[in-house]
């Protein structure tokens, strides 16, 4: 089997349903443009592309080995929790000598709720939020650290239209930070946005 896919080009991907709209041609255009202008402005090692990514704690097998006449197999749990799991952030750099680790956001209402992912003195970037996903709150904590990750120059964040992203109190904290926002179009992060195309995917 693996011979075989090697073969034709093949590969194990990641299945999602496909809820995307139409995308705006214009907006795709200009966001080209955008990031043409910033790699002669501000160079590769200054720009970088985030997106988070929920991953489950808990993934059920979808297929196990059993006897030929056994028609079910089932798993019993009565504290199996399928939507449980962790927002990871992540982001890339176009320099790939630029290595930028891994963003949490724990569920929770306390700081409590970070400890099961490291400690105050990581590297690595860990908050926490009541629902578990990004909140401007959340936003603007993570580009205080992106920030110091960068020196604290100015530099260029590619990302989506994500509501926590484009909020307006996180994009005037991203100006006064030095960061320029270049938003993905809407709709067409599967094909315009580099940790959604490869990393993620």
């Amino acid at each position: 089997m693996f011979r075989f896919m090697s073969r034709h080009g093949l590969s194990y991907r990641k299945v999602h349903y496909e809820r995307r709209g139409n995308i705006n041609m214009e907006q795709v255009d200009l966001f080209l443009t955008e990031i043409a202008d910033a790699v002669l402005q501000y160079g590769d090692d200054r720009i970088v592309n985030m997106d988070e990514t929920f991953v489950t704690t808990r993934n059920l097998c979808t297929r196990v080995i059993g006897l030929k006449a056994k028609e079910t197999i089932k798993v019993t749990d009565e504290k199996l929790n399928i939507k449980e799991g962790t927002t990871f952030i992540g982001t890339v750099s176009m320099d790939p000598n630029n290595k930028i680790p891994l963003g949490v956001i724990a569920k929770g209402k306390t700081t409590r709720c970070e400890k099961k992912y490291g400690t105050e003195n990581m590297d690595e970037f860990i908050t926490h939020s009541n629902s578990g996903w990004m909140t401007p709150a959340v936003m603007k904590a993570y580009l205080n650290w992106l920030s110091k990750k960068m020196g604290n120059g100015p530099f260029v964040l590619i990302l989506d239209v994500y509501r926590a992203h484009i909020e307006k109190s996180v994009r005037d904290h991203a100006s006064k930070l030095g960061i320029k926002l270049i938003f993905v179009p809407a709709c067409a992060t599967g094909i315009y946005q580099p940790l959604d195309r490869r990393l993620y995917g």
